[in-house]
């Protein structure tokens, strides 16, 4: 059975939330089978979120990336435009219905409220932390 080792570490650097990922997994012999050695892989999470919310150009709306539980990693809107998260810092005036799928650890969803908002969470496994991405859309003119 292989086996494979996935960790996301907090981390604070003065005012800014890094989170990273790190994956290890056994490397096996194709000859043999046996285990020689292990891989070890590192993503600044936030980092890289960053660099593709600063590629959309501009924004027309307001962009949260979050932990599956609203822990904020990184944001972008029209006003201020891509800014990382502050230790601790939330998702502001995250809609109720939102709040209340939080609470429901491992399981994805999708919602939507009209042209307000759109809100996803997913699990790459489901005994992880999760993704959530939330975007409050402009006001109707």
């Amino acid at each position: 059975e292989r086996h494979r080792l996935i960790i996301i570490q907090r981390e604070n650097v003065g005012t800014l939330l890094i989170e990273r990922l790190s994956v290890a997994t056994p490397v096996y012999s194709d000859i043999s089978g046996s285990c020689f050695g292990m891989a070890l892989i590192e993503a600044d999470i936030s980092g890289r979120i960053k660099e593709v919310l600063i590629g959309l150009g501009g924004v027309e709306c307001e962009i949260f990336v979050a932990d599956g539980l609203g822990n904020l990693w990184v944001r972008a809107d029209p006003w201020e435009g891509v800014q990382m998260a502050a230790p601790g810092q939330a998702i502001p005036d995250l809609a109720p219905q939102v709040i209340s799928r939080l609470a429901d650890r491992g399981v994805s969803f999708e919602l939507r409220q009209g042209n307000k908002y759109i809100a996803k969470r997913f699990y790459v496994d489901p005994t992880g932390r999760g993704v959530l991405l939330f975007a409050r859309l402009p006001a109707e003119e």
